[in-house]
């Protein structure tokens, strides 16, 4: 008799299969590679121009910035952060659903700061 070897958590609320969490973990991992990078070029910004992402995206979105090429680059880039984050968040509330004895998660409400750490 041959049979796949599953690899099991213990929890509060009872067993879990490690292959439940593995690709969650993974996908989380990836977007916080995801956010270092963009991070790196959002700092890169910050410093030419004197100001946080999250003031820069503000003024933007308040049209109280010129056309500068470089401004459309970084938007992007804010934006791209902000849907990775929400990305995350929700990756995060998953794993919390699984394990959530392990695992704290903020509530949705709590913003993600864009500014690098």
């Amino acid at each position: 008799m041959t049979g796949k070897t599953i690899d099991l958590l213990a929890t509060e609320q009872g067993l879990i299969a490690l292959e439940e969490i593995e690709p969650v973990a993974r996908q989380l991992l990836s977007y916080y590679d995801d956010l270092k990078c963009l991070s790196k070029e959002m700092r890169r910004f910050e410093k030419q121009y004197g100001f946080s992402s999250d003031d820069f995206y503000a003024k933007w979105k308040n049209g109280q910035l010129g056309d500068e090429t470089d401004f459309f680059e970084w938007v992007a880039y804010c934006d791209t952060y902000r849907r990775i984050t929400k990305k995350i968040h929700r990756l995060g509330k998953e794993l919390h659903d699984l394990l959530p004895d392990l695992i704290y998660f903020p509530p949705e409400g709590v913003p993600a700061r864009m500014e690098a750490h």
